[in-house]
């Protein structure tokens, strides 16, 4: 999936996100909303690539080390300059010097993902840490306005933490950067036909059953009469007891990551 996230009514430019290079240090969130990003054609699924549009500005070399984090929220706006989304509820997506830049303005700055981000659905933060001393001439990236404020940015002289934010320098934006984003789709989860889960009096004989999820490859399926080796994916024969625990390993047609679906039934108790 790929998506442009914009306003094509109130398309502009701006010069304070996603960093100011007039000053020394940065750090600014944005919230994208769900509604937008959807739009945009994304879908839930694993961000792999962000992108953000630089008109024109000074060379990279003053502001080129970046921490970027995504998270994603259900907070829709900034209402003061201390409402900054905690760091302590997203993800470092990246850390230090990009090394895709464009040698000068206009270009991307494309910021490839080496761990995809689970996007889930929600409103969408993305925050920056721009970390390299040295300030420069202002800069223009692409961007869109609205109503309200959905970009918060703080400028300093000395290195920010973005654990604590400054209070001082902040400004509330009614901007935001157009957004680029590549996502691949999630492994959905199988659905289970029979037996039930939690199910009881099932034949020593049974069927195991479920209809395939979308963009799944296989399955890996562990059966056990012990959780533990369930757990561990241990899969062992059936044995005298009449408890099991059975357990799909799904894999995804994109090898980003799996699900794990664990279930319980009894079978009937055979006297001999």
């Amino acid at each position: 999936m790929y998506g442009h996230i914009n306003n094509a009514s109130a398309a502009a430019f701006v010069n304070g996100l996603p960093f100011n290079a007039q000053w020394d240090y940065n750090y600014s969130q944005q919230i994208y909303l769900s509604t937008d990003i959807s739009g945009a054609g994304v879908s839930p699924g694993a961000i792999t690539q962000i992108k953000f549009y630089w008109n024109f500005g000074s060379s990279s070399t003053t502001w080129n080390d970046l921490d970027i984090y995504l998270g994603n929220t259900t907070q829709s706006s900034y209402n003061s300059t201390n409402d900054w989304i905690p760091i302590s509820a997203m993800t470092l997506v990246h850390s230090g010097a990009l090394s895709s830049l464009p040698s000068s303005a206009p270009g991307f700055l494309t910021i490839s993902l080496l761990t995809p981000f689970v996007y889930t659905g929600q409103n969408l933060v993305i925050a920056i840490n721009e970390k390299k001393p040295g300030s420069s001439t202002s800069q223009s990236w692409a961007s869109f306005s609205y109503s309200g404020a959905r970009s918060i940015s703080a400028m300093s002289g000395g290195v920010i933490n973005p654990t604590s934010p400054p209070t001082n320098n902040v400004t509330l934006g009614g901007s935001n950067n157009q957004l680029w984003l590549q996502a691949e789709f999630l492994a959905a989860c199988p659905s289970l036909n029979s037996p039930p889960d939690t199910a009881s009096n099932i034949s020593t004989s049974p069927t195991l059953s479920w209809s395939s999820g979308q963009y799944t490859a296989n399955y890996d399926l562990y059966l056990s009469t012990s959780q533990i080796d369930v757990n561990n994916l241990a899969a062992s024969a059936k044995d005298n007891s009449y408890c099991y625990h059975f357990r799909y390993v799904v894999e995804p047609l994109i090898s980003l990551l799996s699900i794990q679906l664990i279930f319980f039934f009894r079978t009937l108790i055979l006297f001999i």
